[in-house]
Protein backbone atom coordinates (compact mmCIF):
# COMPACT_ATOMS: atom_id res chain seq x y z
CA UNK A 1 0.00 0.00 0.00
CA UNK A 2 1.07 3.31 -0.48
CA UNK A 3 1.44 5.69 2.28
CA UNK A 4 2.34 8.98 0.94
CA UNK A 5 3.63 10.67 3.91
CA UNK A 6 4.06 14.30 4.44
CA UNK A 7 4.25 16.92 6.92
CA UNK A 8 1.26 19.07 5.96
CA UNK A 9 -0.46 22.82 7.84
CA UNK A 10 -4.04 23.21 9.55
CA UNK A 11 -5.10 26.70 10.65
CA UNK A 12 -8.03 26.77 12.91
CA UNK A 13 -8.83 28.51 15.99
CA UNK A 14 -7.42 28.02 19.35
CA UNK A 15 -10.11 26.15 20.34
CA UNK A 16 -10.27 23.74 17.73
CA UNK A 17 -6.10 23.43 17.83
CA UNK A 18 -6.60 21.84 21.94
CA UNK A 19 -9.71 19.88 20.90
CA UNK A 20 -7.65 18.69 17.99
CA UNK A 21 -4.65 17.57 20.42
CA UNK A 22 -6.85 15.66 22.96
CA UNK A 23 -9.23 14.30 20.56
CA UNK A 24 -7.75 14.33 17.11
CA UNK A 25 -8.70 15.62 13.79
CA UNK A 26 -12.32 14.64 12.55
CA UNK A 27 -13.96 15.25 9.00
CA UNK A 28 -16.21 18.09 8.85
CA UNK A 29 -19.91 17.04 7.54
CA UNK A 30 -19.18 13.90 9.03
CA UNK A 31 -17.89 14.03 12.87
CA UNK A 32 -18.20 18.25 13.62
CA UNK A 33 -19.61 20.74 11.76
CA UNK A 34 -18.18 22.52 8.95
CA UNK A 35 -16.99 25.56 10.01
CA UNK A 36 -15.19 26.88 6.66
CA UNK A 37 -16.93 25.77 3.38
CA UNK A 38 -16.49 22.02 1.91
CA UNK A 39 -15.57 23.35 -1.72
CA UNK A 40 -13.73 20.22 -2.30
CA UNK A 41 -15.88 17.87 -0.64
CA UNK A 42 -16.19 16.65 3.23
CA UNK A 43 -12.55 16.09 4.34
CA UNK A 44 -9.94 17.65 6.73
CA UNK A 45 -8.38 20.30 4.91
CA UNK A 46 -4.24 20.82 5.03
CA UNK A 47 -1.66 22.74 3.12
CA UNK A 48 1.71 21.89 2.15
CA UNK A 49 1.76 25.83 2.18
CA UNK A 50 2.09 27.44 5.25
CA UNK A 51 0.77 30.14 3.95
CA UNK A 52 -3.07 28.97 3.23
CA UNK A 53 -3.15 27.60 6.43
CA UNK A 54 -1.95 31.02 8.22
CA UNK A 55 -5.50 32.26 6.45
CA UNK A 56 -7.58 29.84 8.50
CA UNK A 57 -5.68 30.33 11.84
CA UNK A 58 -8.20 33.62 12.98
CA UNK A 59 -7.04 35.52 15.61
CA UNK A 60 -5.03 32.23 17.22
CA UNK A 61 -2.09 33.02 15.12
CA UNK A 62 -1.14 29.45 15.67
CA UNK A 63 -1.55 26.59 13.11
CA UNK A 64 -0.53 22.56 13.63
CA UNK A 65 1.80 20.85 11.14
CA UNK A 66 1.11 17.61 11.30
CA UNK A 67 2.16 14.19 9.58
CA UNK A 68 -0.52 13.12 6.80
CA UNK A 69 -0.20 10.03 6.16
CA UNK A 70 -1.98 10.73 2.29
CA UNK A 71 -2.12 7.42 0.89
CA UNK A 72 -3.83 7.16 -2.71
CA UNK A 73 -4.91 10.15 -4.75
CA UNK A 74 -8.54 10.02 -5.42
CA UNK A 75 -9.25 7.27 -2.70
CA UNK A 76 -7.88 8.27 0.75
CA UNK A 77 -7.24 12.13 -0.39
CA UNK A 78 -7.82 14.70 -2.58
CA UNK A 79 -6.42 18.08 -3.96
CA UNK A 80 -8.31 20.97 -4.26
CA UNK A 81 -8.02 23.51 -6.45
CA UNK A 82 -3.71 23.56 -6.50
CA UNK A 83 -1.25 21.04 -5.39
CA UNK A 84 -1.28 22.67 -2.20
CA UNK A 85 -4.50 21.82 -0.84
CA UNK A 86 -5.10 18.56 0.41
CA UNK A 87 -8.46 17.12 1.65
CA UNK A 88 -7.81 13.66 3.98
CA UNK A 89 -11.30 11.78 4.00
CA UNK A 90 -10.26 10.27 7.53
CA UNK A 91 -9.30 12.23 10.65
CA UNK A 92 -6.75 9.71 11.45
CA UNK A 93 -4.67 10.17 8.24
CA UNK A 94 -3.61 12.76 10.57
CA UNK A 95 -0.70 13.15 13.25
CA UNK A 96 -0.52 16.36 14.87
CA UNK A 97 3.32 17.09 15.57
CA UNK A 98 3.95 20.88 16.18
CA UNK A 99 1.75 24.18 17.24
CA UNK A 100 3.05 26.87 14.88
CA UNK A 101 2.83 30.28 16.62
CA UNK A 102 3.27 33.32 14.10
CA UNK A 103 2.89 36.57 14.27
Amino acid sequence: TETNERLLFHGTSIEAIDKIIREGFKVGGQEVAIKTGSAYGQGVYVAANPETAMQYARASRMMLLSLAVCGKEGVDHKVGGSSNIFVLTKGNQLLPRYIVHFV
